[in-house]
């Protein structure tokens, strides 16, 4: 139940942070569930390959490890791609034209 409420709370934050850089606000919710858990996934099959005799305890830490790492990732993605979306849509002025028209 913890897990679910955290999942839910970190979807929520990628939707408002996404919304707030002008981004796709349910694409980066959608992208943290998954990431969510393809890394506790790839990270614990990792661990299993290298160690078969390793305990549940540690898949379950390695994995929640891997998903925390995954979603910090996703959030500097966000980040940057914010940060150039920002860059693009200042290079150029608002304002076309001057306050003084040569059609007068």
């Amino acid at each position: 139940m913890l897990g679910i409420l955290i999942l839910v709370g970190i979807v929520v934050g990628f939707y408002k942070s996404a919304v707030k850089r002008q981004l796709n606000g349910y694409l980066y919710g959608i992208l943290s569930i998954v990431i969510w858990f393809a890394a506790q996934f790839l990270v614990a099959l990792l661990v299993v390959l290298m160690n078969p005799y390793s305990s549940e305890g540690e898949l379950i830490g390695y994995g929640l490890a891997g998903s925390v790492a995954g979603i910090i990732g996703l959030y500097f993605i966000m980040d940057r791609a914010g940060k150039k979306k920002t860059l693009v849509t200042n290079k150029y002025s608002e304002e076309v034209m001057d306050d003084e028209s040569t059609f007068r």
